[in-house]
């Protein structure tokens, strides 16, 4: 059963006509634009939000977001150093910072970054980004040792799905392409975090011309086209 996105859609358009000046209805709209890749109707819709509500943490981190997912991340890393500018101790905004550093293969300073996390947060647990970096700068038996650490914590969580989106972005980058899309099945089947959003991640690229991946396109749906 797919994702029901064109009642999602005029659910969030209903909103926004009773409450225009909502600002996290925003987020909610702008997330339809960044499920179809339209990274800069996604922005206009993110900082319209922030227009409404200048000090919004949620807004100011998926401005962010947008920017990473569009890989400009000089601005990506300029909206999570203003939320740690407000709030020190937010570790997605770090994690993100992370992600920056290593999406650009700039791999020491990601794992300097990964390092400080706190294992569990909103997005990837820290054992996830750590075995990402430690594989691609050859730590093998560092990122075996995350890889098992999450296997085991994946069997003790409920129903055994609680860290499918974090197996699948490990065995993405340890380039296990066939466990990466069992898992992710699996996430989109059990509707786990934000897996709705794979084909926007830099972090799955390397399996979007697998022929598994239309599979993965198909489970999650089809959006409706915006008129915006």
């Amino acid at each position: 059963m797919n994702w029901d996105w064109k009642t999602a859609y005029e659910t969030i358009i209903k909103g926004l006509e009773l409450f225009p000046n909502y600002a996290s209805l925003h987020h909610a709209f702008s997330n339809m634009f960044w499920l179809t890749g339209d990274q800069p109707n996604c922005l206009k819709i993110l900082k319209k939000g922030l227009q409404l509500d200048p000090l919004s943490v949620e807004l100011k981190l998926y401005v962010g977001v947008a920017y990473l997912l569009g890989k400009e991340y000089k601005k990506a890393n300029s909206y999570f150093d203003k939320i740690l500018e407000m709030v020190p101790n937010h570790r997605v905004s770090y994690e993100y910072k992370g992600w920056v550093e290593g999406l650009q293969d700039n791999h020491e300073e990601a794992l300097a970054i990964f390092e400080k996390l706190e294992p569990f947060g909103y997005r990837l647990h820290r054992s996830t980004c750590l075995g990402w970096v430690y594989f691609k700068l050859g730590h093998k038996d560092k990122a075996e040792a995350c890889l098992q650490e999450l296997l085991n914590l994946e069997s003790q969580s409920l129903q055994g799905i609680g860290f499918t989106v974090d197996l699948a972005t490990l065995y993405t980058g340890f380039g296990n392409f066939d466990k990466a899309f069992d898992y992710l099945e699996k996430a989109i089947e059990n509707r786990v975090g934000s897996i709705m959003f794979v084909k926007s991640y830099p972090m799955f690229e390397p399996l979007f011309d697998k022929p598994r991946f239309q599979k993965i396109e198909e489970m999650i749906g089809e959006v409706p086209e915006i008129d915006f």
